[in-house]
């Protein structure tokens, strides 16, 4: 498990900036380290993501054929179709705050930040009814962090479209869907699945945030551990 730059313990100026090539090239880096690792094989190496990082490993799959599993759990699959989830009013307001956020970085401005979470209507970058409730049961009583992300991310990730490469994922791959996903709408995700040589669809009767807790995790993770162990079985068990 590794922070993107720009967040958590990684480096990186300015804080909190989402930039989709970055993060593509921080998941090639990690590759490239874990492959040179003598304490790791290079051939037994599964990748797994979750929502917009669930987006980033299919990417990644398209390109590294050398991968030995690939996970995506409520993947972000098709910016044009996760765009469509959020009111016109919202759009347009996240795209002329993310203008002036950009243009501010041409001029070497500091960012102009909108909050990642926000109830309907709100200047945010997540605001379906279910998404502040289901945000908040993800983080422990008391812990304060940085929930802000630098608004020129909105000018990209509307056409960031893991789907267009799911036709040369080559490794196993286990897609776990929910059905009621308000930001990474299940129809995309499916045709992942379909596309891909080598998909498991496993779609569950949920929201985006629902499977990271309780029982619907449970059932989620449970159910990676048995795909791992099917498509990559420990080498005891190979024999």
């Amino acid at each position: 498990m590794f922070d993107y730059r720009h967040f958590g313990a990684s480096d990186g100026e300015p804080r909190q900036l989402l930039s989709i090539r970055r993060e593509l090239e921080d998941w090639r880096a990690a590759l490239r380290f874990a492959r040179s690792h003598p304490g790791i094989a290079a051939d037994r190496i599964a990748i797994w993501g979750t929502s917009l990082g669930g987006g980033r490993v299919l990417t990644i799959a398209a390109e590294d054929h050398h991968l030995a599993a690939v996970i995506a759990q409520v993947p972000f699959t098709d910016g044009l179709a996760s765009s469509r989830t959020a009111s016109v009013g919202t759009a347009l307001r996240l795209m002329s705050v993310a203008i002036r956020d950009a243009v501010g970085a041409l001029a070497g401005k500091p960012p102009v930040y909108v909050p990642a979470i926000g109830s309907p209507g709100a200047l945010a970058a997540m605001t379906a009814p279910d998404c502040e409730p289901g945000y908040r049961k993800l983080i422990p009583p008391g812990l304060r962090f940085d929930e802000r992300v630098a608004a020129r991310v909105f000018l990209e990730v509307g056409m960031y479209r893991p789907i267009t490469g799911a036709a040369r994922i080559q490794a196993p791959l286990l897609l776990q869907v929910a059905e009621h996903d308000s930001l990474a709408p299940a129809a995309s995700a499916k045709e992942v699945a379909r596309r891909a040589r080598r998909a498991r669809l496993e779609v569950f009767p949920l929201g985006h945030f629902d499977v990271y807790v309780g029982e619907p995790f449970e059932t989620a993770v449970a159910s990676q551990v048995r795909f791992l162990e099917e498509v990559m079985p420990s080498p005891s068990k190979r024999r």
